[in-house]
């Protein structure tokens, strides 16, 4: 093989194994200081593109977000969205409204999201949430809400060894009533599937709803891009330019 087939082999081998390696490890997400829920449109983030949004009720529209409704049965611990790719596997009952109130001022809407969801004792395998389909190298916001709750029993999320605050449920049995509470995450994609582990230090590990989002590339990144794909085609005319003129002898 010529030598600069043999270069061109290597520097694919190369880019194969670094994408072999992104595909196989998850990214690290930077956590929020969780917020309480005000039971109003202004609690959902809005920038970016919806990428996809599930809730563990049924199919709910709060602020223009469609949070896909669970498509497996609620005594399933293996949990899909119909066609959403966000999937969560390892709860114990994937939906029930018999542990839920409602927190004075919230919306229909709003309160159909938030008036139920999936629970898991923490003496059981960590339930897991696992999202797909993501495009390696693009930046993704999530935002997950937790249930309005008898008690609080707090939910810890993990992905990439960091770990946010514990995210409260409102413990509508404890005086005064406490309010649920939601979190907001960042992220870029290193694979095509992102996995966040939820766990508890208070017995029960609670999971309601949660969407996520594309963000919009930096005004700066995208000029580099466009420079650089200009620069790339330059240099193409260029060289086929210098293929084609006759030396002059």
């Amino acid at each position: 093989m010529p030598t600069h087939l043999r270069a061109w082999a290597g520097l694919i081998a190369l880019l194969g194994l670094s994408l072999a390696a992104q595909a196989a490890s998850a990214a690290a997400i930077n956590w929020s200081v969780p917020q309480y829920e005000t039971g109003t449109n202004a609690d959902l983030y809005a920038k970016g593109t919806l990428f996809a949004a599930v809730t563990l009720g049924p199919l709910t529209i709060v602020n223009t977000v469609d949070f896909g409704g669970r498509s497996t049965a609620a005594n399933n611990p293996d949990v899909l969205f119909g066609s959403e790719p966000i999937s969560i596997t390892g709860l114990q009952t994937a939906y029930t409204t018999s542990y839920s109130t409602a927190p004075p001022g919230f919306s229909g809407q709003y309160l159909s999201l938030v008036g139920g969801g999936g629970y898991a004792a923490t003496t059981a395998p960590a339930p897991v949430i696992t999202i797909s389909d993501l495009r390696i190298g693009t930046n993704y916001t999530i935002e997950i809400f937790e249930a309005a709750w008898e008690v609080n029993y707090n939910t810890i999320f993990t992905a990439g060894g960091r770990s946010s605050t514990p995210v409260a449920n409102s413990g509508y049995l404890l005086t005064p009533l406490a309010t649920p509470q939601f979190i907001l995450g960042s992220f870029t994609a290193s694979a095509t599937t992102q996995t966040i582990t939820m766990s508890s230090s208070t017995g029960y590990v609670i999971f309601d709803a949660m969407q996520v989002r594309t963000e919009l590339p930096e005004p700066a990144s995208t000029t580099l891009v466009a420079a650089a794909l200009l620069g790339g085609a330059l240099l193409r005319r260029g060289g086929y330019r210098a293929r084609t003129l006759t030396p002059i002898r």
